[in-house]
């Protein structure tokens, strides 16, 4: 067995471990889950898409041996999917012919990630749904869910907050996924390159983040989706689009940040502006909606552009 290979087996092994460390019971354990597809993504960014694969399969297998075929399809679906698209992507490189090649911008990255999430939305809608629709059976997991954690909640107490949680629960869910995904492939890529084992060179998922064309159209359906179930009383066609639009906005959302970080960069205090201005996020939904208007506007008109010294977009 070559080294790669048994490096990538390692690694497969250590993101089951993660993935699985909520079964341990142990405080802390939990946190693991959200790293689970670190490892993968150093195996692929560090040695290339095959030892990817292999690691993935570890993992896959490894999940299976340990919990059975519904761990093992969780953990494929929750961290090695995202894992391997985002190692696809990021080692794929563009022609040019006034240099090597230009690597698949990382925005790009996020926005397929996003639009992964929005199927599987969909998907579930379809899986979950029964007689009284897709909303009924969130807030019926939802219930559920409450009741197994704080059994001396009374039924009218887990219907009232079952509800009122319901509204956009898939959409952060799945808004929840791609910002892991993305966070860990961030982290990754920053390990690499300090460690001078990177493939791809310099991370730029901030100051050069570009988003395609593809994602204002699918982010339009989606609010579209969402204003057409209101207007006709479609309860449930209107709560897709709404979950529908939180995912596909995520990327804007991000883009916005960086547009944000760049402009404090351009104070003489950039901490102390981000430091307030991550605290009004943190107690505001307006300011999180705020952001991503920015992302979009950045997307449309390039505001960075048009600021001197704005800096050079990822080249697609």
């Amino acid at each position: 067995m070559s080294k790669n290979i048994l490096f990538a087996v390692v690694a497969g092994a250590a993101s089951a471990v993660a993935a699985l460390s909520f079964l341990v019971g142990a405080p802390g354990a939990m946190m693991l889950i959200y790293v689970g597809p670190l490892p993968l993504i150093l195996a692929g960014l560090s040695l290339g898409l095959k030892p990817a694969l292999i690691a993935a399969l570890t993992g896959v297998t490894t999940s299976g041996v340990a919990t059975g075929g519904n761990g093992a399809l969780l953990y494929a679906a929750g961290h090695a999917l995202p894992a391997i698209l985002i190692i696809g992507l990021a080692l794929q490189r563009r022609a040019d012919p006034e240099s090597e090649g230009r690597w698949y911008p990382h925005g790009h990255i996020v926005a397929w990630l996003a639009l992964l999430a929005a199927f599987a939305l969909a998907a579930a809608a379809l899986t979950l749904s029964d007689g009284d629709g897709f909303r009924a059976a969130v807030t019926a997991h939802i219930e559920k869910g409450l009741g197994l954690l704080m059994p001396q909640l009374e039924s009218t107490d887990l219907d009232r907050i079952g509800r009122m949680m319901s509204g956009l629960f898939p959409g952060w869910i799945a808004a929840s996924w791609v910002a892991m995904a993305v966070v860990n492939a961030v982290i990754a890529e920053v390990i690499l390159t300090r460690s001078d084992r990177a493939i791809r060179p310099k991370p730029a998922w901030g100051a050069d983040m570009t988003l395609p064309d593809w994602l204002s159209w699918a982010l339009v359906g989606a609010a579209i989706l969402a204003l057409f179930g209101a207007l006709i009383g479609a309860g449930d066609v209107g709560y897709m689009g709404r979950n529908l639009a939180l995912v596909l906005a995520l990327p804007y959302f991000l883009l916005g940040l960086a547009v944000v970080h760049g402009l404090a960069y351009r104070t003489q205090q950039p901490r102390a502006i981000l430091v307030g201005f991550y605290a009004i996020l943190i107690v505001s939904s307006w300011a999180l909606l705020a952001v991503a208007a920015i992302g979009v506007l950045e997307n449309w008109i390039g505001l960075r552009d048009r600021l001197p010294g704005g800096p050079t977009k990822e080249n697609v």
